[in-house]
């Protein structure tokens, strides 16, 4: 399905001509991230990206995003369980690391936007190193960048435990490649074993300026999950579990999988 859309969709808008556009040449695969920041802005001052380089022949390079950090204000579970506070910014970057371990076992290509931990939402920087990376490696690779961002959800202000619960997968809106993206996350979590339940609406999009920033401002195909409530106290002990979110990112890269055509 993912593949007849696009074939369809290059067939309505084919991409402008370019005699440049090549393959990934050899001196491109392998770069350390200061070669690569060195290649694409000699001066230096672009923020520090997390480059992981394959000999994949895939279509897409995934830009894995784990929303916060460790100076995000909030994102923290009302209380501890089991001498355990729940972090959001520190579940993201976990989920990311762990989807990234699975990639690399497939040989399929991906990018870890801001993988430092000592940093705030920073939502702005961030769409500035996505856009540097869209924009540097256009003349030079012919696989298509796609954005997953990975987050986990509250309800409130996270003072006290709350009922709402269960996963849901954002997308772009008024994209039809990201949708369909979406459905292959949503079909990947929708199994009888999983262990965070979908919501009543688990795909969901924004319109206008209520859409995420980061999707109106970046011009590739967007998806973000929410990977359950850490203001429900029942769903938040799932997630520290490290069994739950090795479940979790497994999902995520058989979905990416699947899309790669494995």
């Amino acid at each position: 399905m993912i593949r007849l859309f696009r074939y369809l969709w290059y067939l309505l808008f084919p991409p402008a001509t370019r005699q440049d556009i090549t393959t990934p040449s050899e001196d491109k695969i392998g770069l350390t991230s200061d070669e690569l920041r060195e290649d694409l802005h000699p001066m230096g001052e672009d923020p520090k990206v997390e480059v992981v380089t394959t000999d994949s022949n895939k279509s897409y390079m995934w830009l894995l995003n784990a929303g916060g950090g460790s100076l995000t204000k909030g994102g923290k579970a009302p209380e501890k369980i089991k001498g355990k506070l729940f972090q959001e910014w520190e579940f993201n970057r976990d989920i990311v690391n762990r989807i990234a371990s699975g990639l690399d076992d497939l040989g399929i290509r991906y990018f870890i936007v801001m993988p430092e931990t000592n940093v705030g939402n920073c939502v702005k920087r961030r769409v500035k190193i996505i856009n540097e990376l869209v924009n540097g490696f256009a003349d030079d690779y012919d696989y298509d960048p796609v954005l997953l961002s990975i987050g986990s959800n509250s309800y409130g202000k996270g003072e006290r435990w709350r009922t709402p619960r269960g996963y849901e997968i954002w997308h772009k809106n008024n994209d039809n490649l990201s949708h369909d993206l979406a459905m292959e996350f949503h079909d990947a979590m929708d199994d009888e074993g999983y262990p965070i339940d979908a919501r009543q609406t688990p795909l969901r999009t924004r319109t206008g300026d209520k859409e995420f920033y980061l999707f109106r401002n970046i011009s590739i195909p967007c998806v973000q999950t929410e990977n359950g409530f850490y203001t429900n106290k029942e769903e938040c002990g799932k997630l520290l579990d490290p069994e739950v979110r090795q479940h979790i990112a497994n999902a995520h890269v058989h979905a990416i999988a699947g899309i790669e055509g494995f």
